[in-house]
């Protein structure tokens, strides 16, 4: 035996059992290591049914447009508890300081939704959503620099993800630059050629800068895409009380009002159009 030179029998055998042992122990490593990984995708699994549960009863709201669509307060709380189950279970989770974010803006605690949004993101700088909910946050502050810088990160990390843009091209509007916003509105539309939202948000930067034409065409688009969305149809009436066409006024207020009957703005615009 040239490669134990050194070894009688017995020592041998000793030493053969010896790897034996230690490629056995490799291979239990190996098995552990696969098991605990198996383990652990199971765990993620599950916690991320329960976070989509969680989600829904949120109200499944990215912000998108400045619109929220949280559900009750009941509601709320329950998606709370369920998020906070998840936290014990994997405290090092980034989309579930995500979801506390998007609670606390809920609840109307914009300070704490930007703290959760702040830590999802040291978890994991990839996650662009927490970006553009932390943008909104900031947004909503008055922050604009910080939240513009937001927004483009968000895109800058899924260029695929519209509602960044579309949340950009809001606050454009909404600090009255409006050919920066109808920029990102048409860059948006081009990746999302059928998102209503965007089309009725392009109309209202038109409108400021005097191409009505070309706004009324973006409600209408707004409509085409989807009939249910009020929006558009009170835009149109502005439009209309501006152009002092009572008629198309009254029926573009009385369409929004028959798919929101509790709007308070179209009410208020319904008395208005009288004085036109």
């Amino acid at each position: 035996m040239e490669y134990l030179p050194n070894l009688d029998f017995n020592n041998a055998i000793a030493y053969l059992a010896l790897v034996i042992s230690f490629f056995s122990y490799r291979q239990n490593r190996k098995a552990s290591k696969a098991s605990n990984d198996i383990q652990q995708k199971q765990q993620l699994m599950g916690i991320n049914i329960q976070l989509e549960e969680a989600w829904a009863l949120l109200g499944g709201n990215i912000e998108k447009d400045g619109i929220y669509n949280f559900g009750k307060q009941k509601e709320l709380n329950i998606a709370y508890r369920i998020i906070e189950r998840c936290e014990l279970t994997n405290p090092e989770y980034d989309k579930i300081y995500w979801l506390k974010g998007l609670y606390f803006v809920g609840k109307k605690r914009v300070d704490l939704a930007i703290e959760m949004y702040m830590k999802a993101l040291e978890l994991n700088p990839k996650n662009y959503l927490a970006y553009n909910n932390l943008a909104n946050a900031l947004s909503k502050l008055e922050k604009y620099d910080e939240a513009i810088k937001h927004y483009k990160k968000s895109n800058d990390i899924n260029p695929n993800f519209t509602t960044a843009i579309v949340n950009l091209g809001g606050l454009h509007q909404k600090i009255g630059q409006h050919v920066e916003a109808i920029e990102l509105y048409r860059q948006a539309l081009v990746q999302e050629p059928e998102d209503e939202i965007t089309y009725n948000h392009l109309g209202i930067s038109l409108v400021k800068l005097e191409n009505f034409d070309k706004a009324e065409n973006a409600y209408k688009k707004a409509i085409e895409l989807n009939d249910k969305y009020s929006y558009p149809y009170l835009n149109l009436a502005d439009l209309y009380v501006i152009q002092k066409e009572k008629g198309k006024a009254y029926d573009m207020v009385n369409k929004a009002i028959s798919i929101s009957p509790d709007n308070n703005y179209a009410k208020e615009l319904l008395k208005k159009i009288p004085s036109i």
